[in-house]
């Protein structure tokens, strides 16, 4: 596929202080034949002014403007309007390597590949990217496997991942839902055949001060999402022979986080009745954790 056309789907809600260094990021990329679709979905502060700015200056801009309808409302929304071979999802408060697109791209179609995927770098303000050191791709035999491996190189994120638009075809996030990059790429990588792993560093994750939740309290609609995603994998791949790898590294996760972060009295009571129920329906048990981990969802539970 000569020069295919990338769709990059930007969300954007709230975000005026780092809306124009995602934006440089994306306009200065090395790999040219791109339409950005950024979805202002219902922001308050002034990014509309921004995009619009941008928009003048880079006719590959499309803005389309809708009431907030969350991350998932604002991609989907976006996945509505490409006309791209290739979709690419970045998040609005951070921004990419500028050769990013062009190396996931070369490695797509030198590999066949449905998606190429790389390494990303937390940062706590902006970074000048660096020189990129031109490892040797991997390639990704069996992406569903790799996905659901404790040792896999396939994070979970959308954003690392540049994806062949025939293979998402009518996929779309699940509206409502937090961490939904989850269930899309878990039902994703059943989908892929190949997959290829580019080892650089090209994707900016800028941590928020307003968005670490280390420490906070659970949120109900958090772990709502929670018991809502174990409930759909299990549901999605229980008839997988990756069934048990699955359960292995993300059920063990989500319910660390679960047990590890501070509840109220409303959360705890929603969560020892949505946990009884999978323990009953053995969708979750107490040998996915550690033994650590058991006697402390034995005590939520009971006291």
């Amino acid at each position: 596929m000569v020069n295919a056309k990338i769709s990059v789907i930007i969300p954007v809600y709230n975000v005026s202080e780092y809306l124009p260094t995602c934006l440089d990021s994306v306009i200065n990329q090395t790999y040219k034949n791109l339409e950005i679709i950024c979805v202002n979905d219902g922001s308050p502060d002034n990014s509309a002014e921004i995009l619009f700015e941008y928009a003048k200056k880079d006719s590959r801009i499309k803005i389309i403007t809708q009431e907030n309808q969350g991350l998932s409302g604002a991609r989907n929304t976006g996945l509505e309007q490409i006309s791209g071979d290739y979709i690419y999802f970045l998040d609005s408060d951070d921004y990419i390597h500028p050769q990013m697109l062009e190396r996931l791209y070369i490695a797509a179609e030198k590999e066949n590949a449905d998606f190429a995927c790389c390494k990303y770098k937390k940062v706590w303000k902006k970074e000048e990217p660096k020189k990129l050191q031109g490892r040797k791709e991997i390639v990704i035999e069996n992406p569903e496997a790799e996905f659901f491996s404790s040792q896999g190189q396939i994070s979970v994120n959308v954003w690392s991942k540049l994806y062949r638009r025939e293979t998402v075809g009518n996929m779309r996030f699940i509206k409502g839902l937090i961490y939904e990059d989850l269930p899309f790429n878990g039902v994703f990588m059943q989908k892929a055949k190949r997959g290829v792993f580019v080892p650089e560093e090209m994707y900016y994750y800028l941590q928020r001060e307003n968005t670490l939740s280390q420490g906070q309290y659970l949120r109900k609609k958090n772990a709502e999402s929670y018991i809502y995603i174990l409930r759909f994998l299990h549901e999605q791949m229980h008839n997988s022979p990756y069934y048990q790898a699955m359960r292995k590294k993300y059920f063990t996760s989500i319910l660390r986080h679960i047990i590890k972060q501070k509840k109220e009295k409303e959360i705890k009571t929603y969560l020892k009745e949505e946990l009884r129920k999978l323990l009953s329906e053995n969708i979750i048990n107490y040998s996915l954790l550690s033994i650590k981990r058991r006697i402390e969802l034995w005590i939520l539970l009971n006291l």
